[in-house]
């Protein structure tokens, strides 16, 4: 990961702020309206997640980020605080997820799954195939399990009544997803509202 530390002392910066970390070259300008700054960098690739806080320590954890993007420059309008930070990272493509599945088998209840958080992922493409029918998917935004399988779907298709193939879950950002990993304990068939 590629990172772009910035600090920003608001009251004192009358040009220019240019400082570089790794392969990203962070630029600070005052501007465009008033009290707002704006960050331009080069380097890395997109997208880029933009992080803000009061002290470096913390700085890239998740409650201090911004939003992403897919493009320089980035307009904020930081809090008055003395001494503020920023930090612009490239994420590329997600790495893979580890997951998991219900070991267990209890017919008409919930079948969840869950895998582990990725760093620089928008979205987690869960995906799956039942018996010859072509393979379908659902993207989960914010959240890294799902509490049952049958809120999607899969316990309503016909074709899962003869077999389930696989279910997998894919890490995904701006610029793609990773490698589909396999949820490893997953159904044998599902229909009529039940997974077994």
């Amino acid at each position: 990961m590629l990172r772009g530390p910035l600090t920003l002392l608001p009251l004192l910066l009358l040009s220019p702020l240019v400082v570089s970390a790794q392969e990203i070259q962070l630029m600070l300008v005052r501007g465009p309206a008033e009290g707002e700054v704006t960050l331009h960098w080069t380097g890395g690739s997109a997208p880029w997640e933009i992080y803000r806080s009061s002290t470096a320590v913390s700085l890239t954890e998740p409650m201090n980020l911004l939003g992403d993007t897919l493009k320089s420059p980035w307009i904020d309008l930081p809090p008055a605080t003395a001494l503020t930070f920023y930090s612009v990272e490239s994420c590329g493509i997600p790495m893979e997820t580890q997951t998991s599945g219900c070991p267990t088998c209890f017919c008409c209840r919930p079948w969840s799954i869950s895998w582990e958080p990725v760093q620089c992922t928008s979205y987690y493409r869960v995906s799956w195939q039942c018996f010859t029918a072509p393979e379908m998917a659902v993207n989960v935004v914010g959240a890294t399990s799902i509490e049952d399988l049958c809120a999607f779907g899969m316990c309503d298709d016909a074709a899962c009544a003869n077999a389930i193939n696989y279910i997998s879950v894919q890490a995904c950002s701006g610029t793609g997803c990773s490698n589909a990993v396999d949820v490893p304990s997953i159904p044998l068939v599902c229909g009529g509202g039940c997974c077994c």
